[in-house]
């Protein structure tokens, strides 16, 4: 979707690189069929275990953000131990993004001191 802590910088990067995408902003526009044919999936949606192997394409990477709580478990949107089977790359469940949303925080803190030391 076009969540702005995912979707929308995520969506907005990868069109400044020239990438093709179909982004899903609700359960409407979801649509396991353009699933298949992508090459990589990033997911946000915050909807346990949405996306399984059967919607992924062999070889796709994909990039699990999002974090629901079900019976007092973290998961994702993916069924990591379908999607696993088919998929080149699956970020980890526990440690997955999170480490680079840290590292980008600490990056964009020193760009912003480096501007304000100038």
């Amino acid at each position: 979707g076009y969540g702005r802590l995912v979707g929308q910088p995520i969506a907005t990067w990868l069109l400044k690189s020239g990438a093709t995408l179909a982004v899903m902003g609700d359960e409407k526009s979801f649509d396991p069929e353009v699933l298949k044919k992508a090459d990589i999936v990033v997911s946000g949606a915050g909807k346990p275990r949405l996306i399984t192997g059967d919607m992924v394409k062999e070889g796709a990477i994909v990039v699990d953000v999002g974090v629901s709580e079900v019976a007092g478990t973290l998961v994702g949107d993916v069924d990591a131990g379908s999607v696993a089977e088919k998929a080149s790359f699956l970020t980890p469940q526990k440690g997955g993004v999170g480490p680079l949303t840290v590292a980008f925080i600490f990056h964009n803190l020193l760009n912003l001191q480096s501007k304000i030391d100038t």
